[in-house]
This record gives structure tokens, C-alpha cells and sequence, in this order.
């Protein structure tokens, strides 16, 4: 891809990049649906473990993943619901998620990953899942099954909410729906800046797109990958990750959230056993990791299986990156596994550094760089006009590209303003363009002016 040009950039070198094609095999998919339905051979390659609490585990081949979702559609349809409804998935196990996720896909629905938190602790994250309900004219709710009593009492009385359980159960229906690349496969939830839910529409096209762009820049191929996950699966890059690795014949091993928060060591632990290849992990988990290892008794684990850990979801601080890696070098984690990385939920990923040092991690450095457009994905930094900034200058950071939402479910003012005249998606992040890799400084929203000087909240937070 070449980069675009544009009447607004100066003579200088302008913040513009682009990532290279995005090379798509003979017979790639065009649905979600295909994509599933080419992973399930039976006794094929990749699949999914879902780690339980007390250690014990749940694996499923990508051919059971399809029987258990044909018989979740069977349910659903059984309840109603038809190609294009809105299905609100609440299930934090992937072996209760995915088949359901899939059912959505081979259902012609609109899946909507929405758990609320866990405990109800959080009442701003209820409120939101409570106002995207409404907004998408409360469509039914599949819910594991512990979870249905609280689904309800947070919902509505009248609420209709089905039981995982009691869909797994149901008979298979093997019929699928014909979806077009440009059918909205699910609706990303996102809080925003106001507080008000957004409902991002993703495309079968978006997706796959995104997928392909992953397999290629994340280093996922025709070989065995063990990629494990402990994120929500409804965040953005657990669910783009569980697709990814779906197309690409992987493995996926799934922690459940709280019990990384709580013992961080079975992380560790789950790297050891499953040999695990890729992983993922954010600024405060790559800290929190650190510090167990500085206060725990010495393990046993063997982590030189681990050839790839992408930093997602908030920006790799170059201290947190130092401790990392001085903590696990003696289990035999390599200095070069640590990948930052740049995307959203409207966008999948947008930007990938292709080789990380510690040098690179410069002690006056608050933030490590992100790196270089992935495949398929165009970057320039604007200023408030609009107008393309010279190299080394801050702005506001745009996108483009076939893995960028085509716009918001249900709010007809939100979409024109989020992209330019000229198609370009302004992500509301604002960042500096260095050489060919791109570095993020915070939200646009995100500044505060301390005796005339502009300070960066992320910069603040890093001290």
C-alpha cells in the first residue's frame, strides 16, 4: 500500500505511514462463518482450554466448538430470534462464549459481547451494558448460567435471558445463514468519553480483515501456536484474538480474569504447562507479574516456549518493560518477546513494533513505541485543522483502512463525526510520528496545563 497523499500535508516530511498490502491467500474466507466451519475438521489442528479456578480444565476441539454452537442457534431460533436480531453475549468462560459467539455467526446475528463485571462491583460498567440493552430495543441476553439471576436483576424483571446451559442443550440446527462481507457480524461495546455506551459495528469483512492482518503481523502461521489469553473475551483484543486464532488453526487457552488478578503466578504457571507460543499482556499485568516474582518463592517454570508477548490495551511504560524482563530472564524468557502494540475496538490493530530492545526502553522514554502501520492499515497525525504535522510534531492520530468500523449502531450523529471528509477515522489519540514507528502521548481529552505547560495524564501516571 502506498502512502496516501493529500493536499494538506506541508512540504516538510509529513506524519503520514502505511503499513504493507495486506497479502490474502487463494480462498481466503469471506464470512466468519466459513471461517469456523473450515477449523472444525474433525481432529484438526488448535482448539480452546478454558482454565477453571481450582486448576482444573476444559478443552474443546474446533469440531466440538461447531456442535455446540449449532445447538446454541437451535436455541436461539428456538426463542425467536432471527438473521440480523442483536444477541448480548454475558459469558466470561470460553467454553461457554465462543460456541455462543459462533452460533451468533452462524446464525446471521449480531453478537454483542457484554459481560457485566463480575461481583456487580462496578456499577458504571452495569450501566452501560443496561443502556446498550435498552438502546438496541432489549434484545435477548444469553448468560452463563450462574450468571442469569444477576443478568436479570440488572436488566429487567421481563428481561429474556437464556441459559448457556439450557441452549448447549437444545437440538443441532445445521443450518446456516448466507451472511454478505459487509453484514455487521457483532457490536463492539465501548464506554467512550462521555460515559455513554457506543455500539461499534464490525463487519464479516472488518473482521476477517483484521484476522489476516494479525496472522501476518503477530506472527501466526501454518504451525503450531498455543496463544494464552486472561482478558475478558468480550475486550477487544481477546475477541479479536479468539477469531485470529480460529482462522489460523491455533490453540487458545483462556484464564479467567480475576484469577490472574488474584494469583498472578498461575499465568506463569499456564505458560510453563502449555508451552504457550503467543500471549498477551497490558502495562499493569506486566506489572503486577513482576512483582510476584519479586516477592515469591522461586518456581520451577520454563518459559523459554514463549516467543511472542504483545502489549495491548493502554501504553507499554519503558520502566514496567525493564522489570518485566530482568524478573522472568532467569525462567528463560528471551529480552525480545515484548511486542507494543496500538489498536482499538474500531479499528482492530492499527499499529505493531516489529522489534523490541531493552535499549529501545530509554530511561527518559515515559512510553515505548508502538510501532509501524500492520498490514493493510494507514496512519497520519493531524493538527486541529486537520492539516498533516511535520515529523516529531504532537496531533491527533487518524486512520484508515478495510479493518476500520463502517460507524455506530443506533446513533446517526456519531458516526460523520467520527471520520473525516475524507474517510480518515479519528481515533481521539493523540501521538508524534518518529521516523517510521509511532509513539502515543495520550487522549486528546487527556491534558492538563500546569503553569502554562501541557501535561499529559499518562505521563503523570507513569510518575
Amino acid at each position: 500500500m502506498e502512502a496516501a497523499t493529500d493536499a494538506t500535508v506541508p512540504s516538510e516530511q509529513p506524519s503520514l505511514l502505511a503499513g504493507p498490502p495486506l497479502s490474502l491467500p487463494a480462498g481466503v474466507p469471506e464470512t466468519l462463518a466459513e471461517v469456523l466451519l473450515r477449523a472444525a475438521v474433525p481432529g484438526g489442528p488448535g482448539g480452546v482450554v478454558q482454565v477453571q479456578g481450582d486448576g482444573g480444565e476444559v478443552a474443546l476441539g474446533y469440531d466440538a466448538v461447531l456442535a455446540r454452537a449449532r445447538r446454541v442457534l437451535g436455541g436461539l431460533r428456538a426463542r425467536g430470534v432471527r438473521p440480523g436480531d442483536a444477541v448480548l453475549l454475558q459469558a466470561r468462560s470460553a467454553e461457554d462464549f465462543l460456541p455462543a459467539l459462533w452460533a451468533c455467526v452462524l446464525g446471521g446475528l449480531m453478537a454483542g459481547p457484554a459481560s457485566l463485571p463480575a461481583g456487580g462491583e462496578d456499577e458504571a460498567g452495569a450501566r452501560q451494558i443496561l443502556e446498550a440493552w435498552a438502546a438496541l430495543d432489549r434484545p435477548l441476553v444469553l448468560a452463563a448460567d450462574e450468571h442469569v439471576a444477576a443478568v436479570r436483576a440488572a436488566l429487567a424483571a421481563d428481561a429474556l435471558v437464556a441459559p448457556a446451559g439450557e441452549l448447549a442443550a437444545h437440538a443441532r440446527d445445521e443450518a446456516w445463514h448466507p451472511a454478505a462481507p459487509d453484514d455487521v457480524a457483532a457490536l463492539l461495546l465501548s464506554s467512550g468519553t462521555t460515559g455513554r455506551p457506543k455500539l461499534i459495528r464490525r463487519t464479516h469483512r472488518n473482521l476477517l480483515r483484521a484476522c489476516q492482518a494479525s496472522i501476518s503481523s503477530a506472527g501466526l502461521g501454518a504451525r503450531s501456536i498455543t496463544f494464552l489469553s486472561w482478558l475478558p473475551l468480550d475486550h477487544n483484543a481477546a475477541f479479536s484474538s479468539s477469531l485470529a486464532l480460529a482462522a489460523a488453526g491455533a490453540t487458545l487457552v483462556h484464564l479467567r480474569t480475576r484469577d490472574v488478578l488474584e494469583n498472578p503466578g498461575c499465568w506463569l504457571d499456564a505458560l510453563h504447562r502449555h508451552r504457550v507460543t503467543h500471549t498477551g499482556a497490558t502495562n499493569y499485568s506486566l506489572d503486577l507479574f513482576a512483582a510476584h516474582l519479586a516477592a515469591a518463592p522461586a518456581g520451577a517454570w520454563d518459559l523459554s516456549c514463549v516467543e511472542r508477548i504483545t502489549a495491548t490495551a493502554e501504553p507499554l511504560a519503558a520502566r514496567t518493560a525493564r522489570a518485566f524482563l530482568d524478573r522472568t530472564a532467569p525462567y528463560g524468557l528471551r529480552r525480545d518477546v515484548l511486542r507494543p502494540s496500538y489498536g482499538m475496538s474500531e479499528t482492530g490493530g492499527i499499529a505493531r513494533l516489529a522489534e523490541f530492545r531493552l535499549g529501545d526502553a530509554d530511561g527518559d522514554d515515559t512510553f515505548v513505541e508502538v510501532g509501524s502501520p500492520i498490514p493493510g492499515i494507514e496512519l497520519r497525525v493531524v493538527d486541529a485543522e486537520g492539516r498533516v504535522v511535520p515529523r516529531g510534531s504532537e496531533g491527533r492520530v487518524q486512520v484508515r483502512g478495510e479493518t476500520v468500523t463502517p460507524g455506530y449502531q443506533g446513533d446517526p450523529e456519531l458516526t460523520p463525526a467520527s471520520f473525516t471528509a475524507d474517510g480518515w477515522f479519528d481515533t481521539g489519540d493523540v501521538g508524534v510520528v518518529r521516523g517510521e514507528s509511532l509513539a502515543l502521548v495520550g487522549r486528546d481529552k487527556d491534558v492538563l496545563i500546569v503553569n502554562g505547560h501541557n501535561l499529559h495524564t499518562r505521563e503523570v501516571e507513569a510518575v
